[in-house]
C-alpha cells in the first residue's frame, strides 16, 4: 500500500521496525504523507538518477548491463527501474542501451581496422550473429556493408 502511494518502492531500511512490529507505523505513515506532499522534489531526485544511470551506461555499455544487473548497482527494483527509466526518458531500457551500443559500433566500424567479431565484443554483444541482427535492425544495413559504404 505504501508503494502504490508513492508510486515507487518505499525504503524500509529508513523504517526497519515497520517489518518487525507495528509500532513503527504511524512514523512511516507520516514519511509517506510528507513524501506525497512535496511531488517536486521526488521529480528532482528521479530526474538525477535517470541522468547518474545514463551515465554510468555511456561509461559501461561494453559490459553485461542487463536491467537485473543495472537495478540492483542503483538499489532498485527491477520493474520500477524499467517504469522509471521509461517515464523519464521515454525509451524503453533495453532500447536506449541497444541505441547506445549501435551508435559506438557504427563509429567503431568507420573509425577502426577491429574485425567486426571484435566490435561486437567491445560494444557488449557475445554473439557476433545476434549483434549483426540487431545492427540491421537499428541502420538497415549490416556491419559488414555499413562500414564498406563508408568513404
Amino acid at each position: 500500500m505504501v508503494e502504490k502511494a508513492l508510486a515507487r518502492p518505499f525504503n524500509y531500511v529508513l523504517y526497519p521496525e515497520v517489518l518487525c512490529s507495528t509500532r513503527g507505523i504511524p512514523e512511516a505513515w507520516q514519511y509517506c504523507v510528507k513524501q506525497l506532499s512535496i511531488p517536486h522534489l521526488d521529480q528532482q531526485t528521479d530526474d538525477s538518477l535517470i541522468e547518474k544511470i545514463k551515465d554510468y551506461i555511456a561509461r559501461h555499455y561494453g559490459e553485461d548491463l542487463t536491467l537485473e544487473a543495472l537495478s540492483a548497482r542503483f538499489a532498485l527494483n527491477p520493474s520500477y527501474f524499467s517504469s522509471l527509466f521509461h517515464q523519464k526518458t521515454g525509451i524503453r531500457y533495453k532500447d536506449y542501451l541497444t541505441r547506445i551500443r549501435v551508435t559506438e559500433a557504427k563509429r567503431l566500424l568507420i573509425n577502426s581496422d577491429l574485425k567486426i567479431c571484435e566490435i561486437s565484443q567491445q560494444v557488449g554483444f557475445t554473439d557476433v550473429r545476434y549483434f549483426s541482427q540487431v545492427f540491421l535492425k537499428a541502420t538497415g544495413v549490416l556491419p559488414k556493408d555499413y562500414r564498406s559504404r563508408q568513404p
